[in-house]
């Protein structure tokens, strides 16, 4: 295989330096290598999924391996065949769309969990970027004591301040 694409290059070493159990070598390359190679496979989703994921248990913790993983199973579910070079921003959307489809409830925040992982398998993988702006995040503030109930818990503080420890708690 000729070796024109030091992206391709850097990902093969990678890959052995981590401890792939094939060397995958002979096995992936990308488009610009098919033309040299006629033989060699795409990478596909699922198998930038499975890279990426090799690479997350040897260098981050093992929470942000976990983290991904439920991102990465819905990915794989619905797009995991899809030529890897191929995701643009178009795919983005119809990733995101089916998700708003199966579950209309799903949050802006949790899309934009799902696209921050397209991203990262596409950054590790191809080592470019993907202009994919995040959704509007809604941030909700939910009011854990009512204004009366403050009031009255003022009123009592307050009512508290000349013991030994009723300033110091009306005054936090």
């Amino acid at each position: 295989m000729v070796f024109q694409n030091q992206t391709y290059i850097n990902t093969v070493f990678l890959n052995l330096s981590i401890g792939f159990k094939k060397p995958r070598l002979d096995y992936f390359c990308y488009p610009s290598d098919i033309y040299n190679n006629p033989e060699a496979e795409i990478m596909t989703v699922t198998d930038s999924i499975e890279q990426l994921n090799n690479f997350l248990l040897v260098a981050r913790t093992r929470a942000t391996y976990e983290y991904y993983q439920f991102y990465f199973q819905r990915i794989a579910k619905h797009f995991g065949k899809y030529e890897l070079e191929k995701v643009d921003k178009t795919v983005i959307l119809d990733l995101i769309t089916k998700f708003k489809k199966e579950s209309p409830t799903i949050s802006n925040n949790t899309l934009n969990k799902f696209i921050g992982a397209v991203k990262s398998l596409i950054r590790f993988s191809l080592e470019k970027e993907v202009k994919f702006p995040y959704l509007k995040m809604v941030h909700k503030i939910v009011q854990t004591v009512s204004d009366d109930n403050q009031d009255i818990i003022f009123k009592y503080l307050k009512s508290q301040k000349d013991k030994r420890q009723g300033l110091r708690n009306y005054l936090l």
